[in-house]
């Protein structure tokens, strides 16, 4: 699970709480140590004020965001072209003319870290949207705010873990045991929640349920049944589908006299054919001895060069 060891409350590292004011008194304390100017970035928001909540409800990026030089940073967003994702952390070096913060990342690249947006789309049209720097501190972060971050290393205080998966949607925010350092826990950080546990249980019983039920359905009836979903949740493909369910059922049903109709002929049976043929068997006795239609046995024989 990790390492329990003892931190020095100077390291670098980013630190994951279960509570605000254990992240609130970390990252005020260490911008308030900062020498410089504050640079202050207010969101901005256009559209419905209920659907404005549901996004800043999502967004990592605070309403007031409060940085200066030597402010350690993690961004929110991800933006392949300029080189980071949602969790890339990094250290404010410095504010272009425009005011926008440049960071350098822990990989030693140099960002301009503008304004990005997010947004509520239906069919291309945007319907409501915010828009800040892509950037919040990162001295300390909530475990609830780290979700959908990837942390190369996390100093993981569960001590005060107040909800089931809380201790799993920490640990596992951080790439790799080597960089999981652990302060404490307690009972109710690796708890699953009781009805988690019940679903899990219901999830198999039916996994396996359906299973049994795959081993035992036929080709035909299986296609059936994915030609009654198709139906009903619509499809171009629909005809296509319900064309291939009705051969196969043909297929089906005429394997039941015929046990190998359709199947591909072997080399095998090529030969055995025509010695038969040759020896002076007829059609309707080789039928049986093949499991073939009487069509398909004159019409292999045809390619074979023995019937014209």
């Amino acid at each position: 699970m990790g390492r329990l060891v003892t931190i020095d409350i100077e390291k670098t590292i980013t630190r994951l709480y279960s509570h605000n004011v254990d992240v609130n008194t970390i990252n005020d304390k260490k911008l308030a140590a900062l020498v410089g100017e504050e640079h202050i970035f207010q969101m901005t928001s256009i559209g419905k004020k209920a659907l404005i909540d549901r996004i800043k409800k999502s967004c990592l990026s605070p309403e007031i965001l409060v940085l200066k030089k030597g402010a350690k940073v993690i961004f929110t967003k991800n933006n392949f072209e300029k080189g980071f994702v949602n969790g890339t952390l990094g250290e404010v070096i410095g504010f272009s003319e425009d005011d926008i913060p440049i960071v350098r990342t822990s990989q030693n690249r140099k960002i301009e870290a503008s304004q990005m947006e997010w947004s509520i789309e239906q069919e291309d049209k945007v319907l409501a949207s915010v828009t800040q720097i892509p950037l919040r501190l990162a001295w300390a972060l909530t475990v609830h705010k780290s979700q959908g971050m990837t942390l190369d290393s996390a100093i993981v205080d569960l001590s005060d873990a107040f909800e089931y998966g809380q201790g799993y949607v920490a640990i596992s925010r951080v790439k790799s045991l080597s960089g999981l350092f652990l302060l404490g826990l307690n009972k109710r950080a690796l708890e699953v929640h009781p009805k988690i546990a019940d679903f899990d249980i219901y999830f198999h019983t039916q996994s396996n349920g359906a299973l049994n039920f795959l081993k035992k359905i036929s080709k035909a009836g299986l296609l059936n049944r994915q030609a009654i979903f198709i139906h009903t949740y619509g499809t171009k493909k629909k005809k296509e589908i319900e064309a291939v369910s009705k051969k196969i059922y043909s297929v089906e049903s005429i394997r039941k006299k015929y046990k190998n109709a359709y199947r591909p002929w072997s080399e095998k049976e090529d030969l055995d054919l025509v010695q038969m043929y040759k020896t002076g068997k007829k059609v309707s006795e080789i039928v049986d001895i093949f499991g073939r239609q009487p069509g398909s046995i004159r019409s292999r024989l045809v390619k074979l060069g023995y019937l014209k």
